[in-house]
């Protein structure tokens, strides 16, 4: 089976928690519907361990708690804007219009990072090979 890469998992957390968040538009019944607020709520979570292991075995000790540091303030800030925003669509539509609006924020997420993984892979594809062996290299 191969390993998934961070850019992977980040892709498919961001569209199943959309596709999860949207299917609260249809009448669930109260145990699928609380095990799917669960899963939702475990996905990015999932992710931010991803994310914070990447962290620490890519970033340079010097740095490492600071950039940590900053994760968790994003992330923090990120999830209270996500809860706000879902209390304000509740209010102002029913609670299954607000939950299936709120959907379009990981999903725009999701499309940006796609796009952005998308040409950074297309550029590595068009670089030049570099040379493998050293009489390739010219050093012998």
């Amino acid at each position: 089976i191969p390993k998934f890469s961070l850019e992977r998992k980040i892709l498919c957390v961001f569209t199943l928690v959309p596709i999860l968040i949207f299917s609260f538009r249809f009448n669930l019944s109260i145990t699928l519907s609380i095990f799917l607020f669960g899963l939702i709520n475990l996905l990015p979570n999932l992710l931010f361990v991803f994310t914070d292991q990447f962290i620490n075995d890519q970033i340079p000790s010097e740095v490492r708690a600071s950039l940590l540091s900053l994760h968790s303030v994003i992330t923090s800030f990120v999830i209270s804007i996500s809860y706000l925003s879902t209390g304000f669509l509740m209010d102002r539509y029913t609670p299954k219009i607000g939950l299936s609006l709120l959907a379009i924020f990981p999903l725009t997420g999701g499309l940006f990072f796609a796009y952005s993984y998308y040409y950074k892979s297309r550029a590595v594809l068009l670089q030049p090979v570099a040379a493998t062996t050293s009489y390739e290299r010219g050093t012998i």
